[in-house]
Formats: C-alpha cells, structure tokens, sequence
C-alpha cells in the first residue's frame, strides 16, 4: 500500500505499475496536478477551475450507487 490507501481486498481499485500499487482516482488528479503547471492559469476563469471537479463528483456518486459499472479509466479521467 506504498501508493494505494486500499487494501489488498480493494485492488481492483488500483493500477500496478511496475510492482507498485496506484488508486486509480488518485492517479488522475495527480495528472491533473501535473498538467496544471504546465497551464497558465491566470488566463482561465476562476469560476472554472471550480468546475473542473464535478465530473469527477458525480462519477464517484454514480459508482458508490451502483448506478453505473466502477472503471478504473473513468476514476482516472473523470
């Protein structure tokens, strides 16, 4: 669990990357972080950036329903 906050039960939650455990939701905002720096964001709108995340809300909730299949490339993307 060096990278991943589940459990081995959870597994299916995580991508193995060379041996190491990565929460799939976790890996896509650290892209996010990434890609982030690479933006400039004075030249976004504020209100914007506080859009971003409910993509990413409503896919968490519509999974944890059971509402929509869990897979790890929406929790990666979304």
């Amino acid at each position: 669990m060096l990278l991943s906050h589940h459990p081995p039960s959870q597994y299916c939650r995580t991508y193995k990357v060379f041996g190491i455990r990565i929460c799939a939701r976790c890996s896509g905002i650290l892209m996010g972080m990434i890609i982030g720096v690479f933006i400039d964001l004075s030249s976004i709108e504020l209100l914007l950036l506080f859009l971003f995340p409910i993509p990413t809300f409503i896919n968490f909730i519509l999974q944890e329903r059971k509402i929509i299949p869990s897979m790890n490339l929406l929790k990666t993307v979304l």
